[in-house]
């Protein structure tokens, strides 16, 4: 317990210090009005007690299935909860943002699972994990050193300025990207894409690094991963610079009360105008369902994406361990 009261004022600290972080991109002009920032890291901290305390509904939190041999088929995409995917494409197996582990750190900070995580035993192929930053919510390192002693021939692929443990270098290559970098993996391109997620911190905190969206394209077959975002104009520079996508992971959960949560997360209307950005007629929802992060319920978003979507794309709710082909 007296742990479990450590780690919570420690992240309450943190959270409380972020008020004054601007995040990297600007925000859409007609976006939610932010808490001034004299309250905003406040607001934060009270939402991350609200979470260690477990005072969150988990309202329509998603089911957890048993990953078949579908998972190592290509053409596919396979969730692993919040958000974590499993994405093959080109012959080549990739994972984003992992974290299939529970720790005391994470059950405090993210308020423990709603949604068990999948067994992915299954996987007999990885070549490359992509980090989109390093919150505790996407950058786990028990997932990666256990990814690592399975598939240690497989590529860590992170944001330029990512600090990165030597219990986590277990993986036989680490790439760093920038912004509009691209890597290639067998024909399959993975290019680093801007988000809005806090990513200029202050220089006396030891925080994360910046945070990316991913395209990760080949020949006929294009899905764009969003990490974690808030919602802005360079979303539609991306759909014109790489899109239009055929596939797009989008973030709907983590985004209530909006004063204090809009510089860093999306609402599920905002993912809505996200997927329209990129072009693309089918959309997979994240980053909810999964950990009891925030007061915003996962039924409560998915329905106001499937609302906000008004048939202009088609919204794909997959259970953690359900997989979905690129292409239909």
């Amino acid at each position: 317990m007296r742990g479990r009261c450590i780690i919570l004022l420690a992240a309450v600290f943190m959270l409380a210090l972020q008020g004054c972080v601007v995040p990297e991109h600007p925000r859409a002009d007609d976006a939610p009005a932010l808490a001034p920032p004299a309250l905003l890291g406040l607001g934060l901290a009270a939402v991350a007690t609200g979470a260690a305390l477990r005072l969150w509904c988990n309202d329509g939190a998603a089911d957890t299935v048993t990953p078949g041999d579908w998972i190592n088929q290509d053409g596919t995409v396979t969730w692993l909860g919040h958000s974590g995917f499993v994405v093959q494409m080109a012959g080549q197996t990739i994972i984003t943002d992992p974290v299939l582990y529970e720790t005391a750190l994470t059950r405090t900070s993210l308020g423990g699972r709603m949604a068990r995580a999948p067994d992915v035993s299954s996987l007999t192929k990885l070549d490359a994990v992509v980090i989109s930053h390093d919150d505790l919510d996407h950058f786990d390192r028990a997932t990666l050193r256990a990814l690592a002693g399975r598939f240690p021939q497989a590529t860590l692929i992170l944001p330029e300025g990512t600090r990165l443990s030597r219990p986590v270098t277990g993986f036989a290559h680490t790439v760093r990207l920038k912004e509009w970098q691209a890597h290639q993996i067998g024909k399959l391109t993975i290019t680093a894409t801007p988000a809005i997620h806090l990513s200029r911190r202050p220089p006396f905190l030891s925080a994360p690094g910046p945070a990316l969206s991913f395209s990760l394209a080949s020949g006929g077959q294009s899905v764009f991963f969003s990490g974690d975002s808030s919602y802005g104009p360079v979303f539609a520079d991306i759909g014109t610079r790489l899109g239009p996508f055929d596939l797009a992971l989008v973030p709907i959960g983590a985004w209530k009360p909006e004063a204090f949560l809009n510089d860093m997360h999306m609402t599920p209307e905002q993912a809505a105008r996200l997927a329209r950005d990129l072009a693309a007629p089918r959309a997979v929802p994240h980053h909810y369902g999964t950990f009891r992060m925030t007061p915003d319920t996962p039924a409560e978003s998915l329905a106001r994406l499937t609302a906000a979507a008004h048939d202009s794309f088609e919204v794909i709710p997959l259970p953690v361990g359900g997989t979905t082909c690129i292409i239909p």
